[in-house]
């Protein structure tokens, strides 16, 4: 063999293992955001099932502080691109509400609005559940034009997906009426 050949040789065998170094580099480097990416992932979805249970048990207490600890996780990406917070924000807004704590409950459920049509899609189930969950407490506050808005983003994400509009539709029906009747009674 001549010298050209060995040092081509030994070149070829130098590159070889170069690549091949900075791929396990690469794949070292790596390897601890993978497996800190599924721990994040089962913390996540053991918050959740806590909340959830919480909730079911009446412990609305608990079960904010665990869906809060859930959000705590996930308030950096990859994890708040996952549907799960909107989610997680819609369940918090719905406690809030039943509580008649209104003014939380509109926080809450902007967030879940925010974060559907962010990162859900505006013409998603998740927005449309969105805009009728915060239209029934607008309704609730008397608020009566801002929820007949909101319903009507509602149904027109639901008819665009197909879904049944009937209970929107009865809703927004009964809110016109009253709106109609009480234009009539103040004139009078």
């Amino acid at each position: 063999m001549t010298g050209k050949k060995k040092s081509k040789i030994i070149l070829i065998i130098t590159a070889v293992l170069v690549l091949t170094a900075a791929g396990v580099y690469g794949y070292i480097k790596y390897l601890p955001e993978e497996a800190q990416q599924a721990r994040q992932a089962k913390v996540s979805e053991n918050l959740l099932a806590k909340a959830k249970e919480a909730e079911q048990q009446g412990n609305t207490a608990k079960a904010l502080e665990y869906y809060q600890e859930f959000l705590d996780v996930n308030a950096e990406p990859p994890g708040n691109t996952q549907p799960a917070v909107g989610t997680v924000y819609a369940s918090m807004g719905n406690i809030y509400f039943k509580q008649f704590k209104y003014a939380k409950a509109i926080d809450y459920l902007k967030k879940a609005l925010d974060h559907s049509t962010q990162y859900v899609g505006k013409n998603s189930k998740e927005a449309g559940d969105h805009w009728f969950y915060l239209a029934t407490v607008y309704d609730k506050q008397g608020d009566v034009k801002l929820a007949l808005d909101h319903y009507k983003n509602s149904r027109s994400i639901q008819a665009k997906l197909g879904r049944d509009t009937g209970k929107v539709d009865t809703v927004i029906d009964e809110l016109e009426n009253y709106m109609v009747n009480a234009k009539l009674h103040t004139r009078s």
